[in-house]
């Protein structure tokens, strides 16, 4: 099945969603360990 682009991004239903993405938060010096620990995982 073809995705309609389009559709999906229709400004009458979609939002951009930006974060920050800092050591504190989710490098080395993260206080959150797991998070960390998961976006290592997803980062090429």
């Amino acid at each position: 099945m073809a995705l309609d682009l389009r559709a999906l991004v229709d400004l009458s239903h979609t939002a951009l969603v930006t974060q920050e993405c800092q050591r504190g938060v989710m490098g080395d010096l993260s206080q959150l360990p797991e998070l960390a620990a998961e976006t290592q995982r997803a980062l090429p």
